[in-house]
């Protein structure tokens, strides 16, 4: 009779149920489409930034400059108007999905320091929530919507 394998790994490594950010903008994506007849559609663009060379990142990985990012940008589009993309939001982590850091484009006050830190899932999920309920967010999408159906 074969021996079961030992399982000599600590007991809280575990499959965590954990949505990233990018999983979440693509469902958010595919609603507004469903939401608007696909007269405006959300895409998710996504970026990756690797350190200067793999030497340099295995050299001293924990250095923020070293380590890998991974940017995720939902974008409106207007197919009825030459496929016109308007810039919503942004998400960006490392090489876990939380924390996260997300800055919302349509604020006019928006800079680098308008980014909100994100620890979580849950957190995320109510910062999304709160940003495409907002009302330059309606106001864009109105517009959008507009000027798809008199095109």
């Amino acid at each position: 009779m074969a021996e079961a394998a030992r399982d000599l790994w600590p007991p809280d490594i575990d499959v965590k149920s954990v949505v990233p950010p990018v999983v979440i903008l693509r469902e958010q994506a595919s609603l507004l489409a469903e939401r608007t007849r696909s007269l405006v559609r959300g895409e998710v663009e996504s970026e990756e930034k690797l350190a200067e060379s793999v030497e340099q990142y295995l050299t001293d990985a924990l250095k923020p400059e070293n380590r890998i990012e991974y940017k995720h940008t939902l974008v409106l589009v207007t197919p009825a108007l030459e496929s016109y993309r308007y810039v919503l939001l942004s998400v960006r982590h490392d090489f876990q999905p939380y924390p996260c850091r997300a800055v919302f484009h349509p604020d006019p006050t928006w800079d680098i320091e308008g980014e909100s830190s994100l620890p979580n899932e849950q957190e995320f999920v109510g910062w999304l929530k709160h940003m495409l309920a907002r009302p330059e967010t309606k106001r864009v999408i109105q517009a959008l919507l507009y000027q798809a159906q008199e095109s």
